[in-house]
């Protein structure tokens, strides 16, 4: 059964019992088709001379001599294969028209097929036709029937197995051609061994999932490399402060400072891991927080609150519209979380004395919340890579915006974790965060 394994031995397996089953019928009913028309000539041959005796025999008002009958029933009995007896009352033969003629015992004898007519002269008459020839014609056919059946199975396996390895041929191509390309090159590209449209459509495929594989470790790359440095740099800012109030004697208000400095660095890690360990769980866990009934207006009003002094500070001009209530069924620190971080990259972004407007907007499938605000350099900070982790559109990660630089990759796994759509868009000096949450979350 090992080589079963083998799609090509399975295909041609298939193909080849199928053929046999489709050719055993065949051969079978060929052989009883053969037989039978045989059998009904003979009967039929048979009832046509039985006829003419009948007449012969009870039409003609004299008696008649057997041998006559049998003369005029000559031609006719030797251009069909048939014999003849005429047997009186008493049971012996009185004519006959060949030496080997049928007589009673052949009624039961299979090497013959009779039909029997009493006369009314109380004579008998037995036409016979010999079978073992017949007999040995149709075994003879019926064997050559199931040679040629079994040499067309396995001619036809023998192609089958040809025709099918030809047809696969450019899959074993493909996995060499796979095996063969390093890991080391980041374009792994295959090409179609073949221009068939399934092998074409099949590479096609590949390729794509190379190329998402690809993209995938790319930006998993990027995220390390990113990764290392976000917690170096607070780390060395840490070691720097240490070490530089250790190297002599301080006065109190110098080891404030680098106290305070210690304390800032240390907030920063902190808050690093802590937005690490959340995106983790974001990525891996495979089910939500419990949900809760929560007001979106609610939740933009808290957070909007939180940034309140920032908003005065930078005097933006703020305009929110929003119902009475949003209502909807989301695990709470969820839906907290993203909304915090998109107003607060709203903040953050906005230029002084800039524009920043908050809509929620309820129709008959979803609830939308769209977050704009002013940036000049809107169309240059969207890219492709804006979701992923530690990307900044800021060109020094050393920016005046601070940040951790999770935020949005944040908001976009709390969104596909929880089935919303969302996205941002750059408009010429304005940029939108769009969140549609449909009502079968809610």
């Amino acid at each position: 059964m090992m080589i079963l394994k083998s799609m090509r031995a399975r295909l041609t397996a298939t193909f080849s019992f199928s053929l046999a089953i489709l050719v055993l019928a065949a051969v079978c009913g060929l052989i009883w088709y053969s037989k039978h028309s045989a059998e009904r000539g003979a009967e039929s041959l048979l009832a046509t001379i039985s006829k003419r005796v009948v007449y012969e025999g009870f039409e003609s008002s004299e008696r008649r001599d057997p041998n006559e009958m049998i003369e005029e029933l000559g031609e006719d009995l030797r251009g069909s294969n048939l014999a003849l007896s005429v047997i009186d009352p008493g049971g012996r033969i009185i004519g006959k028209s060949q030496k080997h003629a049928p007589d009673q015992s052949s009624m039961n004898d299979s090497n013959w097929r009779v039909s029997a007519i009493k006369l009314k002269n109380g004579n008998i008459v037995i036409i016979g036709m010999p079978w073992a020839k017949t007999r040995n014609t149709l075994r003879y056919h019926a064997i050559t029937l199931i040679y040629l059946g079994v040499f067309v199975v396995v001619i036809a396996s023998a192609g089958a197995w040809f025709l099918i390895g030809r047809a696969l041929r450019p899959i074993p191509l493909l996995a060499r051609q796979a095996n063969a390309s390093s890991t080391d090159n980041p374009a792994i590209s295959l090409k179609a061994p073949s221009q068939d449209y399934e092998m074409v459509e099949l590479v096609n495929t590949l390729n794509g999932l190379l190329c998402r594989v690809t993209e995938t470790a790319a930006a998993k790359g990027r995220f390390y490399s990113a990764a290392s440095h976000e917690l170096r740099t607070p780390l060395q800012a840490l070691s720097g402060h240490l070490e530089l109030a250790l190297s002599k004697d301080r006065t109190r208000e110098e080891y404030k400072a680098t106290a305070e400095e210690a304390y800032a660095q240390t907030r920063r890690l902190i808050s690093l891991i802590r937005a690490l360990l959340f995106l983790y769980q974001l990525d891996s866990s495979t089910t939500l927080p419990p949900s809760e009934p929560v007001n979106l207006v609610d939740v933009c009003s808290r957070s909007l609150q939180h940034f309140k002094s920032t908003i005065e500070e930078r005097s933006l001009n703020m305009n929110m519209q929003a119902p009475d209530e949003a209502g909807m069924l989301t695990p709470p620190s969820h839906i907290d979380m993203l909304v915090r971080n998109l107003i607060e990259n709203a903040v953050k972004y906005t230029p002084e004395h800039g524009r920043m407007d908050i809509a929620i907007i309820k129709d008959q499938n979803n609830t939308q919340l769209n977050i704009s605000n002013d940036c000049s350099e809107a169309l240059s900070l969207v890219s492709d890579q804006i979701f992923e982790p530690f990307s900044r559109p800021d060109s020094s990660r050393n920016s005046k915006t601070g940040g951790t630089g999770l935020g949005l990759a944040i908001c976009k796994s709390i969104a596909d974790a929880n089935g919303w759509r969302f996205d941002i868009v750059a408009q010429e000096n304005r940029v939108r965060a769009n969140l549609i949450i449909p009502y079968l979350q809610e």
